[in-house]
């Protein structure tokens, strides 16, 4: 008796969390010891029933102890108890009934001459009908009786009105819950806390709403913290500061968290889930009054947690969208002004282009055709005109350049991508080169794989760019010599590689062959600089999502191969 006093002062005088479910437990356990003692004390002759049911119910207590003693987290005492006399409520019915109903069918139905096999039948049959018809009648029933709703007369979330409107903003939702809160329960402060990733293992607990004189910061745990581990696996869905100090299950936190916790000086936390998984944390201090957390606030407030974790979840989300929306938003905008920036100077460099392009080659034919007359006249020797010619064409090259480019820019358009197959390409390069080839007495040749997948792209700059490095090959080929295009596939790329028998490239200038636009230096331009041509080929592919490669050895001749991607699985005739 004085053991149970002393748990029973206990248990009013503890906060309304775990440690006081475990003082429910060991009450109940102390109780049932002493039921049972007294019902054993009970002496009646020849009746030695009263004993037995007395040890009985002595070792369900003893079990009852056990069990606490040996289970650090304990489900709610009064929801084991509803369940526990719903379910032997139910039987007890189930089993009247079905007395009742075997009873009537054996001494008012059947006749006395029924076989055994016909009546357990029938008997069955009416208990399983029984069975499926009252259970869920019984269940019901039972639950309005055992289990009435905590929240009567406390308004849900559902029913604010702002609530949907403060969805896109997790600051003005927290603050909801909390004033939610704060008007229900009396409570002074709270603050309510979003679950986020930390450092590798760690875990953080950021504030995103407070109500009343203290502003939490942020807390970080690790991974395993038993304050973490707890609010995430433990059936009960609260926790008091009082448990963080007076509970074993707690005694391997870090001094580090216990300290943060106890500077947030909450006496009361809420896990807030979805599902299963956790994603906040409600924390409250005290009530205005003083009084103690009841058994009814902590109901309602484990009800108001499922709630209000979804709702923040998902403002959360929303207000993320946002952030994004807002950015793209802003990306887009700077992207459309430096799109007009970029058109107004296109259209700048055609103007400018179109009005100096005619100029730019004038002094330089004004020059060659004195030159040529100076020639023509006697005027000055072989050796000299060489060297002015020379002079002439060094400064007539990076003017052709320039001129060539400002021409090709002026005709750039946008691509029409279309499957295309690189033989109709390579067929319509070698038609149109037949001319040149036939004066340089250039033999091209082409030599195309079967079933070759076709590439997705533009044809007409494809047949640009191949007849750029086919008209490359011949150029500086020998005369009499050979061009040899092979279309073949590597790998997952459809390769076309154009070989010459020609000059070749000097290994000091391999690196050259793509800046036909630089010079040897400041003011001076090689008349061996490579055409523009392969720049402009090289662009096309790019613009394909293909590349391009050169292989050359000096004095044998040259190689360039075009890497495309295929268009997908389209093979040629």
């Amino acid at each position: 008796l004085a053991a149970w006093l002393l748990t029973r002062r206990a248990y009013l005088n503890s906060p309304g969390a775990m440690h006081r479910n475990q003082l429910a437990y060991w009450e109940l356990m102390l109780l049932l010891f002493g039921a049972g003692g007294a019902v054993a004390l009970v002496q009646h002759p020849g009746q030695p029933i009263w004993q037995e049911v007395g040890a009985a119910v002595q070792l369900m207590a003893a079990w009852l102890g056990v069990y606490h003693l040996t289970h650090t987290s304990l489900p709610d005492l009064r929801v084991a108890l509803r369940r526990l006399t719903g379910r032997l409520a139910t039987a007890a019915v189930l089993f009247a009934l079905s007395v009742f109903a075997l009873w009537f069918l054996v001494l008012d139905v059947l006749p006395r001459t029924t076989e055994p096999l016909v009546a357990i039948v029938l008997g069955a049959a009416v208990f399983t009908l029984l069975f499926l018809v009252v259970n869920r009648l019984v269940r019901n029933l039972l639950l309005r009786l055992l289990l009435p709703s905590v929240t009567a007369g406390r308004p849900s979330l559902a029913e604010q009105p702002e609530i949907l409107a403060s969805l896109a903003d997790p600051l003005l939702l927290g603050e909801l819950v909390l004033r939610h809160v704060q008007a229900n329960l009396s409570v002074e402060d709270g603050q309510l806390f979003w679950l986020a990733e930390g450092d590798p293992g760690r875990v953080l607990l950021q504030p995103v709403a407070s109500i009343g004189s203290r502003a939490a910061d942020v807390l970080s745990f690790t991974a395993e913290s038993p304050f973490i581990d707890f609010l995430r696996r433990a059936p009960a869905g609260a926790l008091a500061q009082y448990d963080l100090d007076a509970l074993e299950l707690f005694a391997d936190l870090p001094e580090d968290e216990r300290e943060g916790l106890r500077r947030w000086q909450d006496e009361l936390y809420i896990p807030l889930r979805i599902d299963d998984q956790l994603v906040g944390l409600l924390g409250l201090g005290n009530k205005y009054n003083g009084l103690p957390y009841t058994n009814q606030d902590i109901d309602w407030l484990q009800a108001l947690g499922g709630q209000a974790g979804l709702l923040l979840w998902q403002s959360q989300q929303l207000a993320t969208l946002q952030q994004e929306h807002a950015q793209i938003n802003k990306e887009w905008v700077r992207l459309a002004y430096r799109n007009q920036q970029l058109e107004a100077l296109n259209e700048l460099h055609r103007q400018f282009t179109g009005l100096v392009t005619p100029d730019l080659r004038r002094p330089a034919i004004a020059l060659d055709n004195q030159l040529q007359q100076l020639r023509d006249d006697a005027v000055v020797d072989e050796q000299t005109w060489a060297q002015l010619s020379e002079q002439l064409a060094a400064l007539r090259l990076p003017l052709d350049n320039l001129v060539t480019l400002a021409a090709h820019l002026q005709d750039e358009q946008a691509m029409a991508f279309a499957p295309v197959h690189m033989i109709d390409v390579a067929r319509q390069v070698r038609r149109g080169l037949a001319t040149m080839a036939d004066a340089r007495k250039v033999t091209v040749n082409l030599d195309v794989a079967p079933r070759l997948p076709a590439v997705r792209g533009d044809e007409g700059r494809l047949v640009e760019a191949l007849r750029h490095v086919v008209h490359n090959a011949i150029k500086f080929n020998k005369i009499g010599g050979a061009v040899q295009i092979h279309c073949f596939l590597e790998g997952e790329e459809i390769c076309i590689a154009v070989s010459d028998k020609g000059v070749g490239i000097p290994p000091e200038r391999i690196d050259q062959v793509w800046t036909a636009f630089k010079g040897d230096g400041p003011g001076r331009y090689s008349n061996a600089a490579p055409s523009t041509g392969l720049l402009f080929a090289r662009y096309i592919v790019a613009a394909h999502g293909g590349r391009m490669t050169v292989a050359s050895e000096y004095g044998a001749g040259s190689t360039f191969t075009i890497f495309l991607p295929p268009a997908g699985n389209i093979a040629s005739d």
